[in-house]
């Protein structure tokens, strides 16, 4: 009956000739997404870019990858970007995690005059024993290091695939929290060496990866397993139709086609 009333309300009564419109129903209930930054971030680019329908996704500030998941476990959130697998317990009744796309960890030297470094190389930069480009063959300017906070997902895969758990980074090197951060320092630093996602190249100009042991990250390097240093994108959900749909999508070829086109190399 309510549902009815307001039908005749708005199409008008007695005949009138110029009902008013209903606005169409969106083909997709929205999911409210938070996690980890680089996950929303790209997943909102897809939405953005509209490889993704905007009716099935709003964003919330983001957090990281732990608090996304608890969130979802909470019933707070339906969407918990991750940029690393859940740790053992961390998943609920009902939770599952997706992964989506495979993102590479890239190495910028701004200005230095090198292209290619080897994994001594980086990790003698790093540490503060190298401290001037000349020394890799490069340019005569010192190497100002950036690095990520050691939370952060790219830190730990370069810790577990380069550096070592007992490496300690410069005592000069700045810190960075977050990708934007990192990239803009990257812009506005000569001389700089940090560490970076590489599908977040594909929106920064002016920042080339450098290649390791002569091997540059790329969409086909890292569909190919030739570079070394990567990590994996995904969402956890709980199972429901919504989501069920969502997880399709980010699996679909329209969606695989455009993070190509972004530097990231999806997973089928």
């Amino acid at each position: 009956m309510i549902a009815s009333f307001l039908l005749a309300s708005l199409t008008g009564c007695g005949g009138d000739d110029n009902p008013v419109s209903l606005p169409d129903e969106p083909q997709h209930p929205r999911l409210s997404v938070s996690g980890s930054g680089s996950t929303s971030k790209l997943l909102k680019r897809l939405v953005d870019d509209g490889a993704v329908d905007a009716s099935m996704l709003t964003f919330l500030e983001g957090s990281e990858s732990g608090a996304g998941i608890a969130a979802v476990r909470a019933r707070v959130i339906d969407v918990g970007g991750v940029s690393r697998a859940p740790k053992p317990g961390e998943l609920g009744p009902g939770m599952i995690y997706q992964p989506f796309t495979t993102d590479g960890l890239a190495f910028v030297g701004k200005d230095g005059g090198v292209s290619s470094l080897t994994r001594k190389q980086l990790r003698d930069a790093f540490a503060g024993k190298v401290t001037n480009w000349r020394e890799f063959g490069g340019k005569n300017l010192p190497i100002v290091l950036l690095v990520r906070d050691e939370g952060e997902s790219v830190t730990q895969v370069l810790r577990r695939s380069l550096f070592g758990e007992t490496f300690r980074f410069a005592p000069n090197a700045t810190v960075l929290s977050s990708v934007g951060d990192m990239n803009e320092a990257l812009l506005r630093t000569r001389g700089a060496l940090g560490f970076t996602s590489h599908g977040s190249l594909s929106s920064t100009e002016g920042l080339t990866p450098l290649a390791v042991e002569g091997t540059a990250p790329s969409v086909e390097t890292l569909e190919g397993g030739d570079y070394p240093f990567t990590r994996e994108l995904g969402v956890v959900v709980r199972k429901r139709p919504a989501t069920a749909e969502l997880l399709l999508v980010l699996k679909s070829r329209k969606v695989a086609d455009h993070l190509r086109g972004l530097g990231y190399a999806p997973l089928g």
